[in-house]
């Protein structure tokens, strides 16, 4: 058990989506193609008409995506209908539906924060391999602000170091 517990964010379904399928790799291999050098690796942002490049890329592959709670969705009405009950709750399950539709670009620009991320770390692999990458990601850590945060608390720091 750790010391001191840190939340660190999930990462959204379309960004893993698009990571687990290639489309970040991919956009982060024309990227450096196109580009023959970035900022140092821990200062490397992505811009946003890099990002808006990126969008115009991912649509152009024509991804589709089921979200866990789309998927969900579709095995309660297989077992709804199994059972004979869809007819008596066929509305709420088109409300759930219309509340449930995405499209890939709304999707994209609402986890922005999350798919920036790992593009930006991807693309800063390209340039400085591993140690570039993880250089990059640790601006983003909610751990290595916690660990600073508590380093400059001597108290707290002391408090840590002494057995309980």
């Amino acid at each position: 058990m750790p010391d001191i517990s840190v939340d660190e964010s999930d990462i959204s379904p379309i960004a893993r989506h698009l990571y687990s399928n290639m489309v970040i790799f991919d956009f982060a291999t024309n990227y450096a193609a196109k580009n023959t050098k970035v900022n140092s690796a821990e200062s490397f942002t992505i811009s946003d008409a890099n990002f808006d490049e990126f969008i115009d890329f991912t649509l152009s592959k024509k991804i589709s995506f089921k979200t866990a709670t789309e998927k969900h969705l579709d095995e309660f009405i297989k077992t709804a209908k199994s059972e004979k009950y869809f007819k008596k709750v066929e509305a709420e399950i088109n409300a759930l539906k219309t509340g449930l539709i995405h499209n890939v670009k709304d999707d994209i620009l609402y986890f922005k924060d999350d798919i920036k991320r790992l593009l930006e770390t991807e693309i800063t692999k390209r340039y400085y391999y591993r140690k570039g990458a993880i250089l990059n990601s640790l601006k983003n850590g909610k751990s290595i602000d916690k660990a600073i945060e508590i380093m400059k608390n001597k108290d707290k720091y002391n408090s840590l170091l002494k057995p309980k």
